[in-house]
């Protein structure tokens, strides 16, 4: 019985510790959680200690890439301000619903076509030499012109299917993605199938 009421202490324990910690919201979707141990608005540097595994580690974080900071007592602080030299800046509401559509997109989206498409096209430096690279090259243009188009009803809550802000958030961090996916599966296999055509190559001119 003692032991089942401590383990409930502690379970309580940890839960409000994790509930009171403060929330900081990035400009590119991203959020991190912690404790801001050093900040005022007259600094380009935030200093947020974050808990990971079994020690504490500090994150600094540019001012300039942060949108707003929820502090664990509910104050919220919005960093962002639209700049007057915009033609059309964002009002605040706009760029939470932009930022909301990042952050979906930066743990709910994945192009793992993109890497897969890439890993095939270094296979013409086996017939095409040197000339193979410009496949992976031309690969990377179309990845990156190509539209990002997710299942609305799969990505987007009901309430944000017509929220363009929302919708262009996701699609800025998932066109992202699938470029940096592409271009990962592209350059392994330039490497890989580069690497193998140069050993058939040797071998061939030395028999």
């Amino acid at each position: 019985m003692r032991k089942a009421v401590i383990f409930v202490y502690i379970f309580f324990v940890v839960v409000a510790s994790v509930k009171s910690q403060d929330s900081i919201v990035m400009f590119n979707g991203k959020h991190f959680k912690g404790n801001v141990i050093e900040f005022n608005k007259n600094e380009t540097l935030l200093h947020l200690e974050v808990q990971k595994k079994k020690s504490i580690k500090t994150k600094i974080l540019k001012k300039e890439d942060v949108f707003a900071i929820h502090f664990k007592d509910s104050i919220s602080l919005v960093l962002y301000t639209p700049l007057i030299t915009d033609e059309q800046p964002l009002t605040v509401e706009e760029m939470e619903d932009f930022i909301a559509g990042e952050h979906l997109a930066q743990y709910r989206y994945h192009a793992p076509w993109a890497s897969a498409v890439g890993a095939v096209t270094g296979a013409g430096l086996f017939n095409l030499g040197m000339w193979g690279i410009l496949i992976p090259g031309a690969y990377l243009g179309v990845a990156a012109a190509v539209p990002v188009k997710p299942t609305k009803k799969k990505y987007f809550p009901a309430d944000k299917i017509n929220n363009e802000y929302y919708i262009d958030g996701f699609k800025h961090i998932a066109r992202r993605k699938k470029i940096v996916n592409a271009a990962i599966g592209s350059a392994a296999s330039v490497l890989v199938c580069g690497t193998i055509a140069a050993i058939l190559s040797f071998k061939h001119y030395n028999d």
